[in-house]
């Protein structure tokens, strides 16, 4: 006999159909097997995973390390340059020091010839006529060669030597001496020409001519 009320037989159905149990018909040995193939592929997406992890963080490093090498790679050109320029510094530095030593040297032993000869001509009498001049640096001596007039001439011209501040001492041969008239003579003179002559001494010689 059917039921009189279909809509609550529907329900029933629908309850029993939700509240039924699953029955799972496969053997053991199928479920160990569907269970170590739901494992299997949890580990291969894992690994998958952490492969491509390590496969980022591969490149992130190598990424990194490539631009170390480049920074790296300037530093060491920038510093090669300035070697270079520094090295080239140094080598004109030293060429300056060296001319400036040189310098310092050639000052140090110059010896102020020209204001000496100038003194010389200037303070000879008209009746010496001197032929030569020879100063030897090293010895600091200059000989004075020419002729004189007179032997009371001679004698006259080495007083005014004598009066010379840069004269320490001079030396004549006696030999010269023994003639009367156009005497050829040699004055040795030591000379010592670290203090400049002074104007006024100039003046004062010419005119005790």
């Amino acid at each position: 006999m059917p039921h009189k009320n279909p809509g609550k037989n529907k329900k029933i159905l629908l309850k029993n159909m939700l509240y039924r149990p699953t029955i799972n018909l496969l053997p053991d040995t199928k479920k160990n097997q569907l269970q170590n193939l739901v494992r299997f592929i949890f580990a291969k997406d894992l690994l998958e995973t952490m492969l491509l992890f390590y496969s980022l963080l591969a490149i992130i490093f190598v990424w990194s390390w490539l631009a170390l090498q480049e920074d790296y790679n300037n530093m060491a050109q920038s510093a090669t340059l300035v070697n270079r320029e520094s090295s080239t510094t140094n080598r004109e530095v030293r060429n300056v020091n060296n001319i400036i030593r040189q310098f310092n040297l050639s000052t140090a032993n110059y010896i102020q010839t020209t204001p000496v000869l100038k003194h010389l001509i200037e303070t000879t009498p008209s009746n010496i006529k001197i032929n030569s001049l020879i100063f030897n640096r090293a010895q600091k001596q200059l000989t004075i060669s020419g002729i004189a007039l007179t032997r009371d001439d001679l004698l006259n011209y080495e007083n005014i030597i004598k009066t010379y501040s840069w004269t320490k001492k001079y030396t004549t041969p006696i030999s010269q001496l023994l003639q009367k008239e156009n005497i050829n003579f040699e004055i040795r003179v030591q000379a010592d020409l670290s203090e400049p002559i002074a104007q006024s001494e100039i003046i004062s010689n010419t005119q005790a001519q």
